[in-house]
């Protein structure tokens, strides 16, 4: 009888509701997760994860903005991993209030980020944007439709976040530019100097001195629109700003308005504000010196097969009773059941 009671218990559910699992999960996640002795069902919209969230022990998601309503009704999740690194679409106070542990997946993509900043400060420098646009749209093949771009090996590079991404970024691009800055007021300062990086103490002074900048740092109350109107115009008009980051660093309409006139030379871009239902009617699309790419920067075949195992693997752990390496709220592990 005790055997057949056992039986009963249901198993553990974890819900993925993610666009990187749009060719499904039967490769990577479910051989993992079932290998953990729990059931794994594919949500195919906000409808069906809200539908499920009372019932799930566990989520694995990716652009799903998951606020404490959402949370307060998932009352059996152990933890929500994140295809990512960032968590700002996650509503990690309360879901530590909940007890729910948040996950993301570090360092799945540093190479992937690190060199698609660098393809655009390269391509930036030398106008590759800019020309193109000018031949498709403008129908001029003419090497003087732009200012004469400078020498990248005279240019300096100014990286605003010195982090794993950030640090990976100026030993790439060391051998090209004529030097290489970083601003960060959490700097590991020894780590700068073993790179030949010079360290700036104000954010403000890299702008004014850089001639690309590109954007390396986590969004927060303290980042959020950390560009504004008044840095774009600290910025030499000949200058590129680059943000593989987060959208909501960037003071868009400041940005466009700002590129409109001339202030600086050109941007590019891998995220903008507002980017899961991005209006592209929107000037900025519009404006010949702001190039973009739909948030790719972390793509390719080799990180979207590590961020997809890693993330079931999280979720593995916390069924399990291990802690997940990517916990990020402090939430002690809760067996299932509890």
């Amino acid at each position: 009888m005790r055997e057949l009671e056992e039986e009963r218990v249901p198993k553990p559910l974890v819900v993925i509701f993610s666009m990187v699992c749009d060719d499904g999960i039967e490769e990577i996640e479910r051989p993992i997760i079932e290998g953990a002795g729990a059931d794994v069902r594919v949500a195919e919209s906000m409808e069906e994860l809200e539908h499920l969230a009372p019932e799930m022990d566990a989520a694995i998601v990716a652009n799903a903005i998951l606020g404490r309503d959402f949370l307060s009704r998932a009352v059996r999740c152990k933890v929500v991993v994140r295809h990512g690194m960032g968590v700002d679409n996650l509503d990690v106070k309360a879901a530590a209030e909940l007890g729910i542990m948040i996950c993301n997946v570090p360092d799945f993509n540093l190479e992937e980020v690190s060199d698609h900043a660098l393809a655009y400060a390269l391509s930036l420098a030398r106008y590759m944007p800019h020309y193109n646009w000018t031949i498709k749209r403008e129908k001029k093949w003419h090497h003087m439709s732009y200012p004469v771009p400078q020498r990248i090996g005279r240019m300096r590079l100014g990286i605003v976040g010195f982090g794993k991404i950030g640090r990976l970024l100026a030993r790439k691009a060391a051998p090209l530019f004529g030097e290489v800055a970083a601003y960060d007021p959490f700097m590991n300062r020894s780590a700068a100097a073993d790179q030949g990086v010079r360290v700036y103490d104000e954010l403000d002074d890299l702008l004014r001195e850089s001639d690309i900048v590109s954007l390396h740092v986590p969004l927060c109350d303290e980042t959020y629109h950390l560009i504004d109107d008044r840095r774009i115009r600290l910025m030499k008009p000949t200058a590129h700003l680059i943000n593989t980051a987060r959208g909501p660093l960037v003071d868009m309409e400041a940005l466009t308005a700002a590129l409109g006139e001339g202030v600086i030379a050109g941007a590019g871009f891998d995220v903008i504000e507002g980017e899961f239902s991005p209006d592209l009617n929107h000037p900025m699309f519009a404006e010949k010196r702001l190039s973009f790419t739909p948030h790719t920067a972390w793509y390719s075949s080799d990180s979207l097969e590590k961020l997809r195992t890693i993330a079931a693997e999280e979720v593995r752990d916390v069924i399990m009773g291990r802690i997940p390496v990517g916990r990020v709220n402090g939430v002690p592990i809760r067996t299932v059941g509890d």
